[in-house]
């Protein structure tokens, strides 16, 4: 403050499953996406569709996010439980990525 300057915004508290992406891009993205079952009212199942099959489990759902904020060619790096190796509710997330 003394300074006079502002410090750019670093951090942004939202809903990211619901907000759009951002305009730029990321060469990697990190996380460790929560687990577990999640209900999606008709607009948001509509923006996941690609990559739902049945129910939707919220670390598909941040999988397919990192997705959509990474650039072509870009790396992400996620821990996931072996579910979503094989299990049939991840198959059109695996045929996305």
């Amino acid at each position: 403050r003394k300074a006079g300057r502002r410090l750019p915004v670093m951090v942004s508290v939202c809903d990211s499953l619901r907000r759009s992406p951002p305009k730029d891009r990321f060469d990697l993205v990190i996380g460790n996406p929560p687990y577990g079952r999640a209900k999606l009212d008709a607009e948001t199942r509509e923006r996941y569709k690609r990559s739902l099959y049945g129910h939707a489990n919220l670390y598909g759902l941040f999988t397919d996010l990192a997705l959509r904020h990474t650039k072509p060619g870009g790396v992400i790096a996620y821990v996931t439980p072996t579910s979503f190796l094989a299990g049939v509710y991840f198959k059109n997330l695996r045929a996305l990525l």
